[in-house]
């Protein structure tokens, strides 16, 4: 299972992907992150918001994190 963290400290766009509290890759939404292991992942409150609505309810884990992302371009802004 992946934490959602949603932070004022990030601009929009930026994403964070943290594992067992560390920071192990830092980017843009949208980028490809490949096989990456995460636990948590960091956006700015607006962009947070945004992939809750991308991911609906449910489990969210790191392969429905991944197509969000993939996805997050081809999406309309809110």
């Amino acid at each position: 299972m992946v934490r959602l963290h949603a932070t004022r400290l990030m601009a929009a766009g930026e994403v964070a992907l943290w594992n067992e509290g560390s920071i192990i890759w830092q980017g843009v939404v949208g980028s490809q992150i490949g096989a990456v292991h995460f636990d948590t992942i960091s956006f700015s409150a607006f962009d947070c918001s945004r992939m809750q609505d991308l991911i609906g309810d449910g489990r969210i884990t790191c392969e429905t994190v991944r197509r969000a992302i993939a996805e997050w371009w081809n999406e309309p802004a809110q």
